[in-house]
């Protein structure tokens, strides 16, 4: 299987490359978060552009499009919104942070992490997550954010949720 995360889109801050995105990507708009310190800084070592100026726009070099700090924001994924059956609420209109008390991120994401563990450990032969700590300590790209946000289990991958997280799927229940 090899590599994978819990992402569901490209909004990760140079996922396609520096200051880049796949032109008209993404598609809906993306959360912004403070850019914090690069946890490469030592006292004897300053990663290269950090700390991030939140007193200007983003840097160029560009590319075909655009992906990184803006005024001090970092891009990070979407929120999940809770569904109410409204088909006007669907995740192509929700605003990229859920409202309050609307956020389903931990419940959507939990369960894609189970529904992938069961695929991968039934048919591969070794996969790994794609990043074990990233500098946003972004879940849906940091094995240990994920793990921290309880989005991954800890422990044994072959737990009966991990072995039935598909069984809806399998008996054809969608």
């Amino acid at each position: 299987v090899g590599e994978w995360s819990l992402a569901t889109d490209n909004c990760a801050m140079w996922l396609n490359g520096f200051n880049d995105n796949l032109p008209g990507f993404p598609r809906l708009p993306c959360k912004y978060v403070p850019c914090g310190e690069s946890y490469l800084n030592r006292d004897d070592y300053q990663q290269p552009g950090t700390p991030i100026d939140p007193s200007k726009p983003i840097q160029g070099p560009y590319g075909t499009g655009m992906s990184g700090p803006v005024w001090g924001l970092c891009p990070v994924g979407r929120d999940w919104v809770k569904e109410t059956g409204d088909s006007s609420s669907d995740f192509i209109h929700t605003p990229a942070e859920a409202p309050e008390r609307r956020d389903d991120s931990d419940a959507v994401m939990s369960n894609l992490a189970l529904k992938k563990i069961n695929a991968f450990s039934g048919i591969g032969h070794g996969f790994y997550f794609w990043n074990f700590k990233t500098d946003l300590n972004e879940p849906h790209w940091s094995y240990t954010a994920a793990l921290a946000r309880g989005w991954i289990p800890s422990g044994n991958l072959k737990s009966d949720a991990v072995l039935n997280a598909c069984q809806k799927e399998d008996d054809g229940l969608y």
